[in-house]
């Protein structure tokens, strides 16, 4: 094999996808759009304006309303109203910011009615909180009827924490499980995406040289070997570049805006306008933070090594699937069938990442065709040993070795193979033929 021709199509791939407008836009409005979805949800939820109501309280008991009026806030009014229940229902027509409320007279019974009644239905927040408001005061009125006193009562409440912590070698690291849950699907889709998206471009791209017949004038200087690492080398370079730019520009953005606007004021503010400013809010907040802040940044690197991995994997696939096919409509059953092994993790992704420890989640994360997204969501949530990392990284490498055997193949003969419809047996004709 020729180093210099394969460098020359590798340059030649990168570097025309790289000047390409298109790549340049994505590159830089991607990172953009993910800072804009972290800010403007929150600017949104701190400037907007929300529901408010006058809540007229039609309360037959006369025990519901003294301490509901206690929980008013800016969003609901609790007042005692002056009418009937139907001569409310009339007045309420047409009324933006009035609301009225009707509790059951009898509060020993097992189900307790309570029916808001507004012009416009309310949100389900606005319906979570008022339920929120009504509910312990129920409770409260119940545990007395049933003979405790206020103080008795006051006993009885709570608040519950629970703290995971995690016991390593250099002591204790605090974090959420939920959030590990999240990057490690994270990492894992993303991963699935990247092998996608650029595995498809490079099969269009195969495909397209194959219809103009330019290929026809490439092979004539070049083996088809090297043209197929070559294209697919080149492809994937932009790809890694293309992330690569992203983690860069995204964690700048990050590093600025809490520079500009101060850590504890943008968590503030994302506390309140995401969850309240209860304490417990507060709490899940600090948490979290603190669980961004232990991020092992020693999955970037194995992010790279397994999209490269899964990349190379499938992506000399498209390649003799872009060479063996001469319009874009006769890949459809093709990349399905090669496509289903790639399907399958994310499939199974909730059940591995609920026992990332289990035989299911090893041996995804060991097989080839699924460790580039397992073995990242195993990653991101628990210590997967050492041996297991290596295994896996090892039948990677041999997997793709393997397919890119089989690949090299059919792209040579495939090449120059046109006007005939392709199916599996003739892929596995043209194998046993190379």
């Amino acid at each position: 094999m020729n180093s210099n021709k394969l460098w020359i199509i590798f340059k030649r791939e990168f570097m025309t996808r790289v000047k390409n407008k298109l790549f340049l836009v994505t590159t830089l409005a991607t990172p953009l759009l993910f800072l804009v979805l972290m800010i403007v949800p929150t600017l949104v939820g701190k400037y907007s304006k929300t529901e408010t109501y006058t809540v007229h309280v039609i309360d037959p008991s006369k025990r519901i309303l003294p301490e509901l009026a206690q929980k008013s806030d800016e969003t609901m009014k609790f007042v005692p109203a002056t009418m009937g229940l139907e001569e409310l229902k009339k007045w309420l027509v047409g009324k933006e910011h009035d609301a009225g409320l009707m509790i059951q007279d009898d509060l020993g019974k097992e189900k307790v009615n309570v029916v808001f009644q507004a012009s416009q239905l309310p949100s389900m927040t606005f319906e979570s909180n008022l339920k929120s408001k009504i509910d312990p005061i129920l409770k409260n009125i119940k545990l007395q009827d049933a003979g405790l006193g206020t103080e008795k009562i006051k006993e009885t409440e709570y608040r519950l924490a629970v703290q995971t912590i995690k016991i390593t070698e250099k002591g204790e690291e605090g974090g959420s499980s939920a959030l590990g849950f999240v990057f490690g699907y994270g990492m894992a889709f993303l991963t699935f995406m990247m092998v996608f998206i650029y595995g498809g471009i490079l099969m269009k791209g195969v495909m397209e040289e194959k219809a103009n017949r330019i290929v026809e004038i490439i092979i004539s200087s070049v083996k088809p070997i090297e043209l197929m690492l070559g294209k697919i080398l080149g492809i994937g370079a932009v790809g890694l570049l293309q992330f690569l730019i992203w983690v860069g520009l995204i964690m700048g953005g990050v590093v600025l805006l809490s520079f500009f606007a101060g850590s504890e004021a943008v968590q503030s503010s994302a506390t309140q306008s995401m969850m309240g400013s209860s304490e417990e809010s507060v709490q899940m907040a600090d948490k979290m933070m603190k669980a961004v802040g232990q991020f092992k940044f020693s999955l970037i690197f194995f992010f790279i090594f397994y999209f490269l991995g899964g990349y190379l994997m499938y992506g000399t696939i498209f390649a003799a699937i872009g060479a063996a096919i001469d319009q874009e409509a006769d890949a459809g059953p093709l990349t399905t069938a090669i496509s289903i092994p790639a399907y399958i993790p994310i499939l199974l992704l909730f059940a591995v990442m609920n026992n990332p420890n289990g035989a299911l989640a090893f041996w995804l994360s060991i097989i080839p065709f699924t460790s580039p997204t397992i073995m990242m969501a195993r990653m991101a949530i628990v210590d997967v040993p050492v041996w297991q990392i290596i295994l896996s990284m090892v039948l990677l490498v041999a997997g793709i070795y393997g397919m890119a055997w089989v690949s090299a193949r059919i792209y040579r003969i495939g090449l120059l193979m046109y006007g005939k419809k392709i199916t599996f047996k003739e892929l596995v004709k043209w194998v046993r033929m190379g």
